[in-house]
């Protein structure tokens, strides 16, 4: 499975929450660049203030890391973020 290929809401790459805040990585916008600061991943979000709904869209990786403190990887998304 690539990393390229959109994930459905339900069998997402990477899960990432935060207290009520929940993130859900459905794609890895270049994969194959190293990660940084700048890199980019197209994720599903929801928190009280979506009232249960989800919110698509790009976010950096480093403003999903940088606050999370529950994660849940696939091997895929492991060995990519292993490989930075």
């Amino acid at each position: 499975m690539s990393l390229r290929k959109k994930a459905p809401i339900d069998k997402p790459y990477a899960t990432f929450m935060s207290g009520e805040f929940e993130y859900r990585v459905l794609r890895v916008n270049q994969p194959k660049k190293k990660l940084d600061r700048y890199t980019t991943w197209f994720v599903a979000g929801r928190s009280p203030a979506t009232f249960g709904s989800w919110e698509y869209g790009d976010m950096y990786s480093h403003q999903v890391l940088a606050y999370v403190t529950n994660k849940v990887f696939t091997p895929e998304f492991k060995a990519y973020l292993e490989a930075a």
